[in-house]
Order: structure tokens, then sequence, then C-alpha cells
């Protein structure tokens, strides 16, 4: 995907924001956090969060 070419006005990008700093966390927000605490084995705690996701998306 990070080879995709927008320019001919086909596919869509979405994207979501999550700023944690003072607010309940989301389920999508705590899964983040415990992959990164699994993977890297790390005490992280997320204060914000992009979630990006596409479709139709065509190769560059």
């Amino acid at each position: 995907w990070d080879n995709a070419d927008f320019s001919r006005g086909v596919g869509t990008t979405y994207y979501q924001e999550y700023i944690t700093l003072n607010t309940a966390k989301p389920p999508f927000v705590r899964d983040v956090e415990a992959k990164v605490r699994r993977y890297l084995r790390s005490s992280y705690s997320a204060a914000w969060t992009l979630k990006i996701t596409w479709e139709r998306a065509p190769a560059y």
C-alpha cells in the first residue's frame, strides 16, 4: 500500500485519530497497546493513535 497511486481519483483512504491522554481508551487503542507491550516487552501507553485503512488502492 505504500506504493499506491491515488492521482487518478480511484480508491479511497480512511483515517481515524484517537487522542487518549485523559480519556477512556476505545477497544482498538487497547488492542494496539497490548500488541506493542507484547512484542516490545514494554509498559507502552498510547497518548495518540492513528488508524489508516484503504479501499481499492491502485498500485503505483
